[in-house]
């Protein structure tokens, strides 16, 4: 692993998952630099994997060997707290505040605890950070940031008027209710991308742009030219109009032809514990 200490590094963390307590403070104990040096490339380290795992006690017991409670690892530079937040893990998240975890402290992404649990869905996290005296930033910041789409606005509204909130589902209603309605419209691929643009994409693998058909200038609609045939065939949708001769359905059939399985659904694991950690879940009506 580069660093060492791979099979220690492996000893070390399979004893923090398993709570093996007596284990971690002996290694601790004989090798007193092991408490904050990186694990696993500097992907993580015993406090962050800790507090990613939900487990108090063990990081209790590496701060009672000098453990940095705001140490960071891997990649985004996440804190302890930030791995709470992200896992939505509202008693870790208070434990770790109680011994002076720096909520102001930011990742390598500019991101706060509360800005990450606001890009995980954590509304139960989010509400004790913002309690705690951190503000949410305008809902346009978490836009490019977010792994899922999801109602920011209403998530934000919700969380400056400190309401509680019992299913997640409502952050998703109005992106679903958007999506259906876009999927209703009559789209094709957009017939003005250009061969550049068309290679490229078809090189990457990446999805060709579907523009609704009425978005399109008359005398360049997919029917009408080589090019807009072609990319709509090849794509298995028909380029011609509902009721063009050639098009005999009354329906557009564009929502059949495209990869469903493409349409991302809401991660389910967003904003909420895994289920190993359910012990340290806390209900939102719970925070005072």
């Amino acid at each position: 692993m580069g660093n060492g200490h791979s099979a220690q590094d492996e000893y070390l963390l399979e004893a923090i998952l398993t709570n093996q307590e007596a284990e971690v403070s002996n290694i601790l104990t004989k090798d007193s630099t092991r408490v904050n040096a990186p694990l696993l490339n500097g992907m993580t380290n015993p406090i962050c994997r800790a507090a990613y795992l939900g487990k108090r006690n063990m990081v209790a017991l590496i701060l009672k060997h000098q453990g940095d409670i705001n140490l960071k690892c891997g990649g985004k530079g996440n804190t302890p707290l930030m791995w709470s937040a992200w896992r939505n893990n509202v008693k870790m998240t208070q434990f770790l505040v109680s011994q002076g975890a720096d909520i102001e402290a930011t990742n390598n992404e500019g991101l706060n605890a509360l800005d990450v649990a606001i890009t995980r869905v954590s509304y139960a996290t989010a509400l004790f950070l913002k309690k705690q005296g951190l503000s949410p930033k305008p809902a346009e910041f978490y836009e490019e940031k977010l792994q899922v789409k999801f109602d920011v606005e209403l998530f934000i509204e919700k969380l400056e008027n400190e309401e509680q909130v019992h299913s997640f589902n409502i952050f998703y209603k109005r992106i679903e209710r958007e999506e259906q309605e876009w999927l209703s419209k009559d789209l094709v691929i957009d017939p003005r991308e250009t061969w550049k643009k068309w290679l490229t994409r078809n090189m990457n693998f990446e999805e060709p742009p579907m523009v609704p058909r009425e978005d399109i200038p008359e005398d360049n609609q997919p029917h009408t030219t080589f090019y807009g045939k072609m990319t709509c065939y090849l794509n298995g949708i028909n380029p011609y109009p509902p009721g063009h001769k050639n098009n005999p359905a009354k329906t557009n059939d564009t929502v059949d032809a495209l990869d469903k399985s493409k349409v991302k659904e809401p991660d389910q694991e967003l904003g909420r514990n895994r289920e190993e950690n359910k012990e340290d879940d806390l209900a939102i009506e719970d925070i005072k």
